[in-house]
């Protein structure tokens, strides 16, 4: 499922993938560690001083709020469906790694 989220630390919105694991909605962001992610992605580290995200979907906007996921059950299960439509091999790992960040999505 694609969404529109807008965050407020720093006040902007990207269009991106969530995958939905036992009514959990989560959203992953690669390639932490880069130099040049460090450049134009800034809304992750933004997370840390204001958790508060607007999700566009459907025409509808839901507030919400997002927490990071460092270490959880559920990991592997939402990871899977992120590598498959991004070609990609994410392992829980490397989130502990700070390669990649996943955050969950909950309603304010």
């Amino acid at each position: 499922m694609t969404i529109e989220m807008q965050t407020m630390s720093p006040s902007t919105s990207r269009t991106m993938c969530v995958v939905i694991v036992d009514n959990r909605v989560f959203v992953v962001t690669s390639y932490m560690k880069s130099r040049v992610t460090r450049l134009w992605k800034k809304w992750p580290q933004g997370i840390k001083d204001d958790t508060r995200a607007l999700i566009r979907t459907d025409g509808k906007i839901f507030p919400m709020q997002l927490s990071r996921i460092q270490k959880a059950d559920a990991i592997n299960a939402v990871l899977l469906p992120f590598n498959q439509k991004y070609k990609r091999r994410t392992k829980a790992a490397d989130l502990e790694k700070v390669a990649s960040w996943l955050f969950e999505l909950r309603p304010a």
